[in-house]
């Protein structure tokens, strides 16, 4: 496989672009998708904790089951995946930007941030500037 370090491609864009060709598919596979990815996270936090979800797609299952407890910031490169979370996720406020330029406001008070890459949930435990992966 070819790393991707070519300098004539605009690589953000490429994702971009992807994702917007395949949202409503990919977002009916995500949708089928009962795993409970987030058992561990749910645990932690407080009810009514603020929650970003970065990649967040078209807002399932993850921004879906966060928003039942939670008050949840999703942004995803995707405009397309995010008129289909605001539809499917319409209490969560959704923030366009690749997963390196989110711009947020400061008035979330974030107590969790959630990377999602390809599907994947990585939930990182935040509070004074401290992050690890879990499980």
């Amino acid at each position: 496989m070819k790393p991707a370090n070519d300098p004539t491609v605009n690589y953000k864009e490429l994702v971009r672009d992807g994702y917007n060709s395949c949202a409503e598919a990919y977002a009916a596979e995500r949708a089928k998708d009962d795993s409970d990815q987030l058992a561990c996270l749910l645990g932690l936090l407080a009810d009514n904790s603020s929650v970003l979800d970065l990649g967040c797609g078209a807002g399932v299952p993850v921004a879906q089951t966060l928003a039942r407890w939670h008050r949840v910031t999703g942004g995803d490169v995707s405009e397309r995946m995010l008129r289909l979370a605001r539809l499917a996720v319409p209490e969560a406020r959704f923030v366009s930007g690749d997963i390196l330029s989110v711009q947020l406001d400061g008035s979330q008070g974030l107590e969790e941030v959630v990377v999602q890459v390809a599907g994947n949930s990585k939930p990182l435990l935040g509070g004074g500037g401290f992050a690890e992966p879990l499980p």
